[in-house]
């Protein structure tokens, strides 16, 4: 039989990390975020894009986007700019729209650190987790 190191070479994580050890339970927003952020969270589309959420009694909808070259990230929407927070320190940035209910398009802009810590280069781009995902069930459990 061939050796199935490989699977258990790098850790996996369906929906988060689960270190107990640490007090990080699996179904947890920082568990989410470390495993989006060490690239083992299997199904991203599930924590990164655009996401209703209720932010208390309100609706509300969360863009998240992980760029680790970034300094600063902002939601550009009908021309705005709405800078997101960074919500793990590997690049995962969130901008939460409360009062929100419905989906909008949207944009990324991406600021580069520039020289003493300054901001430097900007541009703009596609979030490519604004698409739903192009698998479905059928389609994955074809593999």
């Amino acid at each position: 039989m061939p050796s199935l190191d490989w699977l258990t070479a790098r850790p996996l994580a369906h929906r988060g990390l689960h270190d107990a050890s640490a007090g990080v339970i699996e179904n947890t927003a920082s568990a989410f975020a470390a495993a989006i952020a060490g690239g083992y969270h299997s199904t991203p589309f599930d924590v990164l894009g655009m996401h209703s959420l209720a932010a208390g009694k309100e609706p509300a909808i969360a863009i998240r986007a992980f760029q680790p070259q970034a300094l600063m990230v902002a939601v550009v929407r009908d021309g705005q700019e709405h800078p997101m927070e960074r919500i793990h320190p590997d690049g995962l940035f969130e901008a939460v729209f409360r009062g929100e209910e419905s989906f909008f398009r949207y944009r990324l802009l991406i600021t580069l650190p520039g020289e003493a810590g300054v901001p430097g280069q900007s541009y703009e781009i596609e979030d490519p987790y604004r698409y739903p995902a192009v698998l479905t069930d059928f389609d994955l459990h074809l593999f």
